[in-house]
């Protein structure tokens, strides 16, 4: 015969548990705003890229349109 032993949650144990988990859910909430900082960054990197292509285009055309 098999014996069965019951797990029974305690207070001390949920209060363990619950601490771990308040700490993972903390270290999740960084970690996307760390990343939603990060993406901030990169946008607008991005952006200045574009606005600065766009400047060199336009020196580029009127480069061949005053060779004409």
């Amino acid at each position: 015969m098999i014996k069965k032993t019951e797990k029974y949650v305690t207070e001390k144990t949920f209060n363990s548990f619950e601490d771990r988990f308040e700490s993972s859910a903390r270290a999740t909430a960084k970690s996307f705003s760390d990343q939603a900082e990060v993406l901030a960054i990169i946008l607008k990197e991005i952006r200045i890229n574009n606005e600065e292509n766009k400047y060199f285009r336009q020196s580029i055309s009127s480069l061949n349109l005053n060779a004409k």
